[in-house]
């Protein structure tokens, strides 16, 4: 199992060497792939982004 609590918002100004999230894990063979996969999530760019709803689609 894996577990992700990030630690900024999207639109927060970071700088380098922020730490982003904090990724918790059980399989130690299993990291460094779980690790690439939140590099992966993450998009770092002068620009602020466009805002977003948070909440997409109700379904049901």
């Amino acid at each position: 199992a894996v577990g992700v609590i990030l630690e900024v918002k999207v639109g927060e100004k970071v700088d380098a060497g922020s730490v982003l999230c904090r990724i918790y894990y059980t399989r130690e063979d299993r990291v460094e792939e779980a690790a690439e996969r939140v590099e992966d999530a993450f998009r770092i760019s002068a620009q602020k982004p466009e805002e977003r709803e948070l909440i997409l689609e109700v379904v049901g």
